[in-house]
């Protein structure tokens, strides 16, 4: 209650008093000298004066009781909206613009039909109270014809906004809310689209016309609010715009029924006036300021609907103080808090007023209280975090912005509850968004005025990035609208530090995917560049693919090429033998075997009849796989080899453990020749660069380099060494002179004249007598000369037929001679004038057994050439010798002469069983034989046992059936093997006289094969065997007598394979009949892989090219490059992800999805003879010729690669580098 009930209050008490006081001077003063009829004033003045006090009284209680009833604010909380706009239900405690009210409820209701006047534009500063005046004023005095919608808020989004108002009373159809307001949206955007498509025909609004029918209930009238409708300039981006007016403008046209009312700043205005649609601007409703009466009405007024009484000294003071800006909610903000915090007595005080921050300083204090409640809990950085999400910046300042409640995190939602409690932040649309109470807070306090002007460039990004996330998800999300580079690593450290929405995030997601497709593809690109020069310069292509992967992309093209690069197999072995040459022999010490180590690093011990008994490989990562050389001691304890990389290594034998090793060092250079081991495998002796003797004592120990200690001897060249059994001296050897050196002095004790070339010395056993062997000039004979050690004299002296290697046994009783064939010391026109027989005797080799006087004690012809190793065994019972490039070793039993190979060859084929569960193997012996392999390609050892062992198989002829059980073996005949009972099942009887090829049919019960005859004078056949009845299901000839690769397709339904040089044809399986033919330039084909799906057919050529051809329209789709040799092998992974080769002694990866290498591989200068993948598609094997298995496994990610990318020494990445190679 206000000063007006006080003034009345002081009038009623002064009339009483001046009624009582007449009253009083009537009773005590003198009636009779009154006139007529005063006189009756006295003499009822009893009566009078009673009755006037009680009306009096009376007349008071009335009023009070009136007073009470009129009292209309009943509701919770303040009659004041504080920082809020008032809404209808505080429709009765909303005074000072029933005027304004009045004109815009008259301008609606004679609006007519014109567009224009159907829209009103009501403008007004912020704070001027636009809002109130619509929701609390013109709403509540509307009629019941009138339908309401909203109000809406346009935001970033005004076509969701308006699909919101629209479906929030529509029946719910199944669908989740928010799958029905995308569905509205996307409709109404598109009629809005098909609005200003010049090229559409009478565009129609059936979506948004059928909402408002349906929303139009009980009148016939709609009402459609539009609040914050600036929000089209400061939030929405301009196409988004002009739609959505567009929209509006057809609506109001095709609808007589509706009418809009769109509240905005005047600023925003002139925007709209310059629009094509600026027509329904062209009538504005202003907002004027308020007088000082009714801004008196807007305080007092709703005090007295609540009961609540303001000082007249309080109220003349904040009506003073709210002639700043944002007076309105500044003043409702303030008078809310009076009322909730010091209402309780009825009154305001001018205490009160003050404790409360008067009108300017009242948000301030408000806001900052529960700012330094939440900074108990949350750190400064958080809060401000919070505060800035609902903010951005508008056309020319920063504005409110509404959030979504799922947008924030569980910390953010619970601050912005707290300042939701102390009405700072309020709900709207329904709450599932949340804002700010009024744009005043971002005007009037201070704390927040800086943190935004401190932030007014991240709110400017911030505010394009969403506007440019908006359009793109409007437009359908079109890669070409997402962000790049330098835009997008800036966009992802703004969000970093302000979150913001689902569609702002969604759009950063897709750029990052798009991005990151991108920078993938350039990354595979230097990677595919580096593979280039694998071979001209490894570290540097490992540099360039570690660069593609760690600044760039670890896409999988990179990442494979990285690992490619690196790779090294892990290398198994079948345990059958040497496949490569043998190096060296030695007996073991107690004679119960023979060690032989061979270049492939194999080392293998055989029992006295040649059966393997020990089996072992040098590590892969020493001797890489294969050896330029190696020699074993005498007793097999120690051996030196020199490696694939011209290292040399010294090795404990037994224990497969290196003691030293040289890159580069004096070892590096040693001819293995000049080197020789002493007796007990102590001390090795060699020559390097020519001149001086070196002797390395292995009872020491290598220093932390690997190398070993050793001493020097002056020596001149030498040819040979050969130590004295007793170790006490050293022969040398040299063009012309042997020398001899006593070890104790290292000083030369005998120098005696040879005849060159003279490449043959050995101590007696007893070191007494040396043996040489001269080659004098002109002479094809051989001198053989004994030589006592300590005066040179000769003993003895015989010719011989020259000889490549002679040992004396440990007994003394036989030197054993290795004589060399005849056709190496004949003249190329005497060996021509030779008959074939004399040929094929001239090239057999010889061994000899003399006594130390030159005479044949026994003679051995062997049909292996050019024997150039002798060892005997410690009894000297017998004698093992091996070819110069012979893989297996002979046993002579000298007592019983007999003659014991060893069992090594080469692997002439071999398949690994589709389970991985064994192997099918054929050697090359003779006779060749078939074993089983059994384990998985990545065991470290295999047990290996014999199917047969018949004649030799040729290569490609053994193959696997789809139950991993049966295989087929080609001889003279197809023999079908069960691999589980070790029996032949079946045999398959072919006419031409060469088979070639062998395929199963998927599902095992057909078998192909491809034969020819061997002049290549008939065309060759493709036979389709039944394998039920083992007879011929379909033949298909063909006209090419090469017959090449067989391959069935995965469903077993067709067969494709070459016919002719240039042509590839597919044949129906079970008719013969051709399907399709394919030409191609003119290659042979020599391998067939057809992918798991069926859709591609990869065929390799003589070229080294592998092409990918669609099986069903015959077209190429890939030309694969990189293979410089026929292409051996092919193979699918199992979901044809991944084609693998195998040719020129590598493996390539290839993509079928863009036919280039992923992955090359280094492999084997071996044949190679089976490749295939794991069900998981994580490893690759590949067999090979040299009885190797390696197997790679396909890296996880990349992480392990660079680790060991980083041990590489890899050069520095120059500009020009990086220019040539494509790294940023």
């Amino acid at each position: 209650m206000g000063g007006k009930s006080r003034t009345r209050l002081e009038v009623r008490s002064l009339f009483l008093g001046l009624v009582f006081g007449f009253g009083t001077n009537l009773v005590t003063a003198n009636p009779e000298t009154w006139p007529e009829p005063l006189p009756l004033i006295d003499r009822y003045a009893p009566v009078w004066l009673v009755l006037g006090v009680s009306a009096a009284l009376a007349h008071e209680a009335i009023g009070r009781l009136r007073e009470k009833r009129r009292i209309l604010w009943q509701g919770p909380g303040s009659p004041y909206a504080g920082l809020s706009p008032f809404t209808a239900d505080r429709a009765k405690v909303f005074f000072g613009r029933d005027t304004e009210v009045a004109r815009i409820v008259a301008r609606l209701t004679k609006s007519g039909v014109n567009p224009s006047l159907r829209f009103i534009p009501v403008v007004g500063p912020s704070g001027s109270g636009k809002s109130s005046l619509i929701h609390a004023g013109l709403i509540p005095s509307l009629s019941s014809r009138w339908s309401v919608l909203g109000s809406i808020h346009p935001g970033s989004s005004p076509f969701t906004a308006l699909a919101e108002c629209l479906t929030r009373r529509e029946p719910t159809s199944g669908l989740p809310h928010a799958q029905v307001v995308a569905r509205t949206a996307r409709l109404l955007r598109e009629e809005a689209s098909r609005l200003d498509d010049k090229l559409t025909a009478e565009p129609r609004l059936d979506a948004l016309l059928s909402a408002l029918a349906a929303s139009r209930r009980g009148g016939d009238r709609t009402l459609l609010v539009i609040d914050q409708f600036e929000e089209l300039v400061t939030l929405t981006s301009p196409p988004e715009r002009s739609l959505f007016l567009s929209l509006l403008h057809a609506a109001l046209s095709s609808d007589p029924a509706l009418h809009v009312v769109a509240a905005l700043r005047p600023e925003a205005l002139s925007e709209f006036d310059q629009h094509e649609h600026g027509p329904l601007f062209a009538r504005p409703f202003s907002i004027n300021p308020l007088d000082d009466q009714k801004l008196r009405d807007i305080v007092v007024k709703p005090a007295a609907a609540a009961g609540l009484v303001i000082e007249d000294q309080v109220l003349d003071q904040m009506l003073a103080e709210a002639t700043v800006g944002d007076a309105l909610p500044l003043l409702s903000h303030l008078l809310e808090r009076l009322h909730t915090d010091f209402g309780q007595d009825g009154v305001i005080t001018a205490d009160a007023f003050n404790r409360a921050g008067r009108v300017v300083g009242a948000i301030t204090r408000h806001a900052e209280e529960v700012h330094q409640g939440l900074r108990v809990v949350y750190s400064n950085e958080e809060i401000n975090r919070t505060l800035l999400r609902f903010v951005i910046w508008g056309d020319r300042e920063p504005v409110r912005q509404s959030v979504a409640r799922q947008d924030l995190s569980e910390t953010s939602q619970t601050m912005a509850e707290e300042f939701r409690a102390a009405r700072l932040i309020v709900d709207v649309d329904n709450g599932n968004r949340l804002e700010l109470a009024h744009d005043a807070l971002i005007r009037q306090w201070d704390r927040f005025q800086r943190l935004i002007a401190d932030s007014a460039d991240e709110l400017r990004r911030l505010k394009i990035l969403r506007l440019r996330a908006e359009e793109w998800a409007a437009s359908g999300r079109s890669q070409d609208d997402l962000l790049r580079g330098q835009v997008l690593r800036e966009a992802t450290e703004l969000l970093s530090i302000f979150p913001e929405s689902e569609t702002v995030q969604a759009y950063l997601e897709a750029s990052h995917d798009d991005a990151k497709i991108d920078v993938s593809l350039q990354a595979s690109a230097v990677a595919e560049r580096a593979q280039t020069i694998r071979d001209q310069d490894r570290p540097l292509a490992i540099a360039l693919a570690k660069a593609a992967v760690e600044e760039l992309s670890p896409s999988e093209e990179a990442v494979l090429a990285l690992w490619g690069l690196m790779a090294r197999p892990a290398l198994t072995r079948f345990p059958i033998g040497h496949s490569d040459r043998i190096l060296s022999l030695a007996w073991l010490p107690d004679g119960s075997g023979l060690m032989s180590i061979s270049r492939d690093a194999s080392i293998c011990t055989w029992d006295l009849h040649g059966n393997r008994i020990k089996y072992k490989t040098l590590p892969h990562d020493k001797a890489g796989g294969r050896l330029q050389g190696a020699k074993l001691s005498i007793n097999g304890s120690r051996a030196i080899t020199e490696n694939r990389d011209s290292s040399s290594s010294l090795w404990d034998m037994e224990n497969i453990r290196e003691l030293g090793h040289s890159a580069p060092d004096p070892l590096t250079s040693m001819d293995l020749e000049k080197c020789e081991w002493s007796a007990d495998g102590n001390l090795l002796a060699g020559q390097v660069e020519y001149k001086d003797i070196l002797i390395w004592n292995l009872r020491t120990t290598a220093s932390e380099d690997g190398k070993l200690p050793g001493r020097t001897i002056p020596a001149p060249y030498a040819q040979r060494l050969s130590w004295a059994p007793d170790q006490s001296r050293l022969a040398v050897l040299g063009d012309e002179q042997l020398l001899v050196i006593d070890l104790s002095t290292d000083q030369g004790t005998l120098s005696i004249s040879v005849d060159r070339p003279c490449d043959i010395v050995a101590w007696s056993p007893d070191s007494r007598s040396l043996l040489v062997a001269e080659r004098p000039k002109r002479r094809r004979n051989m001198r053989v000369r004994i030589i006592k050690a300590d005066t040179g004299h000769d003993v003895h002296s015989w010719w011989s037929k020259p000889a490549s290697a002679v040992a004396w046994s440990p007994d003394g009783r036989f030197l054993a001679v290795a004589i060399q064939p005849r056709h190496l010391n004949l003249s190329m026109a005497e060996f021509e004038r030779m008959s074939d027989d004399d040929t094929g005797r001239l090239m057999e080799g010889l061994i000899e057994l003399w006594d130390d006087q030159g005479n044949v004690l026994r003679r051995k012809p062997m049909e292996d050439e050019h024997f150039t190793s002798l060892s005997w065994s410690p009894d000297s019972r017998f004698l093992a010798f091996c070819a110069e490039f012979g893989s297996k070793a002979f046993i002579w039993d000298i007592d019983n002469d007999e003659i014991f190979p060893t069992l090594s060859a080469r692997i002439r084929a071999a398949s690994w069983s589709p389970d991985h569960s064994r192997a099918i193997v054929a050697w090359g012996f003779d006779p060749g034989q078939v074993y089983l392999a059994l384990g998985s390609p990545d065991q470290e050892s295999l047990d290996v046992r014999q199917l047969t062992g018949d004649e030799d198989v040729d290569h490609r002829q053994v193959t696997w059936a789809s139950d991993s059980q049966r295989v087929a073996l080609a001889r003279d005949s197809v023999e079908i093997w069960n691999s589980y009972t070790a029996l032949c099942e079946r045999r398959l009887h072919y006419e031409q006289s060469m088979l070639s090829e062998m395929a199963w049919s998927p599902d095992g019960r057909y078998l192909a094969t491809s034969s020819h005859d061997w002049w290549l004078a008939e065309d060759s056949q493709l036979l389709v065997w039944d394998m039920d009845t083992g007879r011929p299901a379909a033949t298909m000839a063909r006209i090419d007598p090469h017959s090449g690769p067989v391959a069935w397709s995965p469903d077993g339904s067709k067969i494709a394979a070459s016919d002719g040089a240039n042509t590839m044809r597919i044949w129906a399986a079970h008719t013969g009949d051709i399907a399709l033919s394919i030409e191609y330039p003119r290659q042979r084909t020599t391998a067939l892989a057809w992918s798991p799906a069926g859709g591609l057919l990869a065929v390799g050529t003589e070229d080294g090219q592998v092409r990918l051809w669609d099986t069903q329209t015959g077209d190429l789709t890939h030309s694969c490059l990189g293979h410089e040799a026929a292409v051996q092998l092919l193979a699918w992974s199992s979901t044809g992800t991944f084609l693998a080769s195998a040719a020129d002694n590598t493996v390539r990866l290839w993509s079928p999805v863009t036919g280039k290498a992923v992955a090359v591989l280094d492999a084997t200068d071996s044949s190679l003879l089976d490749l295939t993948w794991s069900a998981d598609e994580r490893q690759l094997t590949l067999i090979a010729g040299d009885n190797t298995i390696r197997t790679w496994t396909l890296p996880d990610d990349a992480e392990p690669l660079m680790h060991q990318a980083s041990g590489f020494p890899l050069p520095p990445l120059t500009p020009q580098d990086r220019s040539r190679y494509g790294l940023p």
